[in-house]
């Protein structure tokens, strides 16, 4: 005699609590970090969800798709061993984040803090492969003008 599968919201919240977040967005480009910042209001709406496709037998086809694309990462070219496989919508290499994804937190952030009447401050900086190419002399010369209009 089987039983029916239980899909309690505490299971739901469970898997969306242990997300593995630095993952890329599926087919439905809904990036995991998303799922999990909206846990809390998610768990309902997805056991409903759920309940109703082990109801109809049936999966939604948009949840067993995906789209990847082949990067190359190093040595012979017409080795397909030395391509990698990442997922479409991976818009960075950040460990856990895409950019995407750090703008829009930052935003966030910021737009909280000017809401509240606080004052933003931000130095830029991104270093990756870029720092040789980095007009060094009038990039001085600005950070030295920026400061001396600020004082």
């Amino acid at each position: 005699m089987s039983s029916d599968p239980s899909f309690s919201e505490e299971i739901i919240f469970y898997k969306l609590n242990y997300l593995k977040i630095a993952k890329s967005p599926g087919h439905d480009n809904i990036h995991p970090r998303i799922l999990y910042q909206l846990r809390y209001r998610l768990t309902l709406p997805l056991k409903i969800m759920i309940d109703t496709s082990y109801k109809l037998n049936k999966l939604p086809s948009d949840w067993k798709t995906g789209h990847i694309t082949a990067i190359f990462d190093k040595g012979n070219k017409c080795d397909p061993s030395n391509y990698k496989p990442i997922s479409k919508n991976q818009y960075g290499f950040i460990k856990g984040r895409s950019t995407v994804l750090q703008l829009l937190s930052i935003m966030d952030d910021w737009t909280t803090k000017l809401d509240s009447g606080s004052q933003i401050d931000t130095i830029d900086t991104d270093f990756a492969k870029a720092f040789d190419t980095v007009p060094h002399r009038r990039l001085l010369y600005k950070y030295n003008h920026i400061i001396l209009t600020i004082s």
